[in-house]
């Protein structure tokens, strides 16, 4: 009995990887369309890995790389229409905007009371842990904000320090 030729998807596992994210982009194309679609880069596939028995990492990252990012190959063949990025929403905008504006009131209330700028430079710092998974959209503001966090507690260590210095 000859033995059937597997599938690609089949025969390394990032072929398969790829076909998958490529079939949760079409998800929203008709199946018959998304299906010729798949079916081409399958045969795709096979076409750069024929005569290669066992293809290794290396060989099928180098043929996705040619390809291009599943997103990017449904978009470039008209298939779905590309996503606009998601601008700054405004919780994003008050979350990172309000761990700099609690910095920079608690580094000014350093000058005149460590208890409320112990508890302002609080406020900054959750503010600032707040924006973390916003991260790529709010970075510069995050990166202000904990360096102002940083100030405050800097300036609190030398009253500290001082405090104890001269009791």
């Amino acid at each position: 009995m000859a033995k059937k030729k597997p599938e690609s998807g089949e025969r390394h596992p990032f072929i398969a990887a790829y076909l998958k994210r490529l079939e949760v982009e079409l998800r929203s194309v008709d199946e018959p369309e998304a299906s010729a679609f798949i079916d081409r880069v399958r045969a795709e596939f096979e076409a750069r890995l024929a005569g290669i028995e066992e293809p290794t990492d290396k060989q099928v990252l180098a043929i996705s790389a040619r390809l291009g990012q599943p997103r990017q190959l449904v978009v470039e063949a008209g298939l779905v229409e590309a996503k606009a990025a998601n601008p700054l929403s405004c919780s994003d905008l008050l979350l990172s905007r309000g761990a700099v504006a609690a910095g920079l009131i608690a580094l000014g209330f350093t000058f005149y009371s460590s208890l409320i700028a112990a508890i302002i430079g609080a406020v900054a710092l959750i503010l600032t842990i707040a924006c973390m998974p916003r991260w790529a959209r709010v970075k510069n503001s995050v990166v202000v904000g904990v360096m102002l966090v940083v100030a405050v507690a800097i300036i609190l260590a030398v009253q500290l320090l001082g405090a104890a210095q001269t009791a």
